[in-house]
């Protein structure tokens, strides 16, 4: 009997086990058919969403002539200043595919690049960038991986590999410093928004402040000069109101982004030695053009004035279109889509251009050293190098750009230096590239 017992426990114990493991079995099996149904909706859910920088960026047509793809191969010539559709195109399907594949791996190849011009790696990174943080942002939203991983394919060149140093630094380690070649010093990059929370005014103070005390740290350690105080003051003032514009164009937060790079000689004397200095200001939104003609009520008699000399230019060259011609008149002092009553503003490109290049003109063909400053904004490339520079007008003093040898804005500017481009850039993106040489700043200020 106390056999049985035990017995008929054994069973019902056995049959609960049993109960218990179908239960697993069919709570299992549910539980499949629940996450592959929830997959499957969030897979559509994920597929119909953007990144603001994505969508802004479609909204402009700017993907237009790309797709998605695993494998972005770069151009030879990855540059703005000369192969501006190529390069552009390219960053595109970049952002594009960032953004709407996920949980993959992308690869960025520049196993074909021969040059690379560093305003285009910043553009390349800063829209990276902000379509990571976005997907990060969401992530916990979702149960499946949405963020995907980068992967850079060196080119076979290590000339270029050296500048790609400035998207992944380990392929510094990978490299030969036995040539001619600057190898990376430092690099800052930063970014803000004007209506963002944590938005504090001091940030571009800071940023200003940064870039000028490395400025001056290489022009001590590298030459026989450095900047006074007042010199400090006036560049700060000038990249100040470089990202004050920057803000006030912006397409819907006022986002700024500035980078500076510094590129140095490895094994030269201290007189041959040369820094070479990046600095790059960009943002999405309004072009000059389109934030002249936005704000045109705000000061219409600027509006007017630039318009007469639009004209004159054209009535002598029909290559240009009033853009191109409206965004280098921009340049000048003294003209502003704002009115202002402090004559300082309006200054801000032709200053940023005048100091720089006092300090930074050096020039060596022979090793690819040539100074530039480069305006990229809707449809017109501005190049500004050594070839025309700044002039003050006689009239009145004034600084002055036309871009052309008779130094005169009522004649039209030379086509190698107003590109009237195919592909709208739907911001602005402001680049200078500058070379410190203490031989050079003896020679110009003995």
């Amino acid at each position: 009997m106390k056999k049985d017992k035990v017995l008929q426990n054994l069973a019902k114990k056995r049959h609960i086990k049993n109960l218990r493991r179908k239960g697993k079995k069919y709570n299992s099996k549910s539980s499949f058919n629940h996450r592959r149904l929830l997959n499957q909706a969030e897979r559509r859910i994920i597929a119909s969403k953007s990144s603001p920088t994505a969508t802004f960026l479609k909204e402009n047509n700017a993907f237009k002539n790309s797709s998605e793809q695993v494998v972005i191969v770069f151009p030879k010539n990855f540059s703005f200043t000369e192969n501006y559709s190529s390069s552009i195109n390219a960053i595109y399907a970049a952002i594009q595919s960032f953004d709407k594949i996920h949980n993959k791996t992308i690869i960025l190849s520049f196993k074909n690049c021969r040059y690379i011009e560093t305003s285009c790696l910043f553009i390349l990174e800063q829209l990276l960038l902000d379509v990571f943080k976005y997907k990060l942002k969401i992530q916990n939203n979702y149960s499946i991986d949405i963020i995907n991983r980068l992967e850079i394919e060196k080119s076979k060149n290590d000339s270029t590999n050296k500048r790609l140093c400035l998207l992944d630094n380990r392929i510094i380690s990978e490299i030969s410093e036995e040539d001619n070649d600057l190898l990376l010093l430092e690099k800052f990059s930063y970014q803000g928004a004007k209506t963002s929370k944590s938005y504090i005014e001091g940030k571009k103070l800071t940023t200003c402040k940064n870039i000028i005390n490395f400025l001056n740290k290489q022009l001590f350690s590298t030459t026989d000069f450095v900047l006074t105080e007042q010199g400090r003051n006036n560049f700060e003032g000038i990249i100040g109101e470089t990202i004050d514009n920057a803000e006030q164009h912006s397409n819907y937060r006022g986002e700024w982004n500035v980078s500076a790079y510094f590129f140095k000689d490895h094994d030269k004397s201290f007189d041959d030695t040369v820094v070479e200095v990046h600095l790059h200001f960009f943002n999405l939104g309004a072009t000059i053009y389109e934030s002249f003609l936005g704000r045109k009520v705000l000061n219409d008699s600027m509006h007017k004035k630039i318009c007469d000399q639009v004209n004159l230019i054209l009535s002598k060259d029909s290559y240009f279109s009033n853009e191109n011609i409206f965004t280098l008149l921009s340049l000048n002092e003294g003209v502003s889509s704002l009115n202002y009553e402090n004559a300082s503003r309006g200054t801000g490109m032709i200053s940023l251009l005048k100091q720089f290049f006092e300090i930074g003109d050096f020039e060596d063909s022979s090793r690819g050293l040539n100074p530039l400053m480069a305006i990229l904004s809707g449809k017109t490339l501005l190049k500004i190098n050594n070839k025309y520079k700044v002039y003050s007008s006689a009239v009145n003093g004034e600084d002055r750009i036309s871009l052309n040898k008779f130094k005169s804005l009522k004649y039209a500017p030379d086509k190698k230096h107003v590109l009237n481009l195919n592909h709208k850039f739907p911001g602005t993106l402001i680049s200078l590239r500058v070379y410190l040489n203490n031989k050079h700043l003896k020679n110009k200020f003995a």
